[in-house]
């Protein structure tokens, strides 16, 4: 039992329990916004400032920035701090930019940093954490529902992330678009003609610009960054990426050769397991003839000439096709998407 006292000096004792005393539509409120709450849902479900501070005290609420509470004591997951974003600020809201791709898989790391939301007119209360940006009418086709959270269409995420994201990391983000089916060109140019000051204009065209035969097939950034160095070098054509090779996918590989090149980039994390499938196939593809380069991010940012010289090198010195040991028959060589 604990005791609190009100604003009018009333003193009570109450249980410390989790959802005690909550209206049954409230708990059900709860349990679709991940245990997440704003103040003025609870006056719109007939709570009075009294009865919300009591819980308050109780401790089935807890305060969250932004005038939201939540009825979890300990630190919130990713897809509750989204909803305590959406709800600090006014109910149009909806999740867009980074945090939007995110909920598509199309953006992979937003476990952390800013949550943005994009809401209509107005100017939202600040709220550490949280990253809004205004519009006058979100249109209607650019709202969804993704997981139960209200978000924005994949190409209006894009033309907000465009504000906060380097031309880089959009081209990305385009690229996994097309690899999940999930672009819509029409929708995005659209959204482009409409939106003529639209912050990070230039870097989104830019990133669509690099939209190719191979896009939709890069499972990395190093990957796209490591095949425009060569194609800027101009005198190594012919490299394909993550084509089927002997039942494999390898990162780059020129077809009629035995090069492979892997891009073991600063996002390179492997589980034993992996470990133990990696190590198999390039047994396997070096059994059937073929060679491996290996390179990493540092050799991209770093020294960017030299591995351009390494891969060159590496490219001449296994131009011709592969030659299979005699324990592996000639025929698996052949397996080429």
């Amino acid at each position: 039992m604990g005791m609190g006292t009100f604003r009018d000096g009333t003193v009570t004792q109450f249980k410390r329990t989790t959802n005690s005393g909550l209206p049954q539509n409230v708990v059900k409120l709860l349990a679709k916004q991940r245990d997440v709450v704003a103040y003025r849902q609870l006056r719109e479900h007939k709570l009075t400032p009294r009865a919300i501070d009591h819980r308050v005290m109780g401790g089935v609420l807890r305060p969250l920035p932004g005038r939201v509470l939540t009825t979890r004591r300990g630190k919130l997951g990713r897809d509750a701090q989204r909803w305590a974003a959406l709800l600090s600020g006014p109910p149009s809201g909806r999740l867009t930019a980074r945090s939007a791709l995110a909920l598509d898989g199309i953006a992979e790391h937003d476990e952390s940093g800013d949550i943005y939301v994009l809401v209509e007119g107005g100017t939202p209360r600040r709220t550490a954490g949280v990253v809004f940006r205004r519009t006058k009418r979100i249109d209607p086709s650019d709202k969804r529902i993704v997981n139960d959270t209200p978000s924005v269409s994949t190409a209006r995420a894009l033309c907000d992330a465009a504000a906060h994201e380097s031309v880089e990391q959009l081209a990305e983000y385009v690229d996994r678009a097309v690899m999940l089916g999930k672009f819509d060109g029409g929708r995005l140019e659209l959204l482009l003609r409409r939106h003529r000051n639209l912050r990070g204009r230039h870097k989104l065209l830019a990133a669509l610009a690099t939209l190719d035969e191979n896009s939709g097939r890069f499972r990395s950034i190093f990957e796209r960054r490591v095949l425009r160095l060569v194609e800027e070098a101009g005198d190594m054509p012919g490299l394909v990426v993550n084509v089927l090779l002997a039942g494999y996918r390898p990162d780059l590989h020129r077809p009629g050769t035995a090069a492979i090149i892997e891009c073991d980039g600063r996002d390179y994390h492997r589980s034993p397991a992996q470990i133990v499938a990696d190590d198999e196939r390039e047994t396997r593809l070096r059994a059937l003839g073929y060679q491996f380069l290996r390179l990493r991010w540092a050799d991209l940012v770093y020294a960017p000439e030299a591995t351009v010289a390494r891969i060159r090198a590496f490219l001449a010195a296994n131009a011709g096709p592969p030659v299979p040991s005699p324990r592996e028959p000639a025929t698996d060589a052949s397996q080429q998407g």
